[in-house]
């Protein structure tokens, strides 16, 4: 049982109407008001060309500034890829210094355990002679 429910669906109705125009009225007066800027920027001759690149638009000044810094970028990204690359070089170049130096002490101390042993013979040697 609805006891006055179409007085208030008529409430909210008007109420809804009247909020709806007011937005369409807001909506006309912004509208107009970007149109009489645009028109205005035309006739000072404050407007450029823009060109729509993939899904942005650019114009010819906005689009330099853009290379800019994208070429500013690059330029960082590849200093700092310079820089890890001659690291790099660094740390293999040392790498192979240390792992020439271990070879070294490997051979002399090869060389002086054939020595010991070949001392070790002869003295063998000298002994069963006497």
């Amino acid at each position: 049982m609805q006891v006055n429910s179409g007085v208030r669906n008529d409430y909210f109705t008007d109420y809804h109407r009247n909020s709806t125009a007011t937005q369409e009225e807001e909506n006309r007066k912004l509208f107009k008001e970007r149109i009489l800027e645009i028109r205005e920027k035309m006739e000072k001759g404050e407007t450029e060309e823009a060109y729509q690149i993939g899904s942005q638009s650019f114009t010819e000044d906005e689009w330099d500034k853009f290379l800019e810094n994208f070429d500013s970028i690059q330029e960082v990204l590849k200093e700092l890829m310079r820089e890890r690359l001659e690291k790099k070089k660094e740390e293999a170049l040392e790498k192979a210094q240390e792992d020439k130096i271990l070879e070294e002490k490997k051979q002399e101390e090869k060389k002086l355990e054939e020595e010991i042993l070949l001392d070790d013979l002869w003295k063998i040697l000298v002994d069963k002679e006497v």
